[in-house]
This record gives C-alpha cells, sequence and structure tokens, in this order.
C-alpha cells in the first residue's frame, strides 16, 4: 500500500514572525491597525504571502490579521502590483518565501 504524504503548509504566524523579523518591526506592530507605510507595507506583504503559502481562506486570514477578509484583498492586490514596479520590494518577498518555505528561523 503507498502512502502519500502532503508537505505541510506554514502557519500564518510564522508568516507573521518572518515578515515582521525581515521589516525589523515586532509583531505587534505588524497587527496593529496603524497605517503608516512602515507598517502598512509589511502588513501587506504578511497578508500576501499568508494567502499564498498557507492555502488558508481569507476570512480565517483575516482574524489573524485583525482586519475584515476586504482589506485582506486589497493588501494581497496592491502586494501583486507592487511586485512587478519593485525589483527591491520582489527579492525581499523571494527571500522570506524560501524562508518560510523551509522553516529557516526569522
Amino acid at each position: 500500500m503507498s502512502m502519500i504524504t502532503a508537505t505541510a503548509r506554514p502557519m500564518i504566524r510564522d508568516v507573521q514572525k518572518a515578515v515582521a523579523a525581515e521589516f525589523g518591526i515586532s509583531l505587534e506592530e505588524l497587527l496593529t491597525p496603524t497605517r503608516t507605510v512602515r507598517l502598512a507595507r509589511p502588513r501587506q506583504v504578511a497578508m500576501f504571502l499568508a494567502e499564498e503559502l498557507t492555502g488558508r481562506k481569507r476570512s480565517v486570514i483575516a482574524d489573524a490579521f485583525r482586519r475584515d477578509w476586504k482589506a485582506i484583498k486589497e493588501g494581497v492586490s496592491r502586494i501583486g502590483m507592487l511586485i512587478e514596479a519593485d525589483p527591491d520590494l520582489s527579492l525581499r518577498i523571494e527571500r522570506l518565501r524560501l524562508r518560510i518555505g523551509t522553516g529557516a528561523p526569522a
């Protein structure tokens, strides 16, 4: 009998911690309602990666970020557009994908 094992997906909290570390902010700052670019951009990156890497529904991701699903949709969309225009952000996100995907310390 053959057994197929699924690759473990990261938890939303793993994504949040890795992004906070990458951007030099605390986890609490990442989750705060403050909308300054210094905090909003990392939060949007974390939302983007949480959706991409965890396979969780937007409603679950929204709860983890203390927001509604529309905020997740907007953040994911914004980062999707910025990746195309900002090579530095694109590289940063790729670094995070690798770090989170391999379980390397944040």
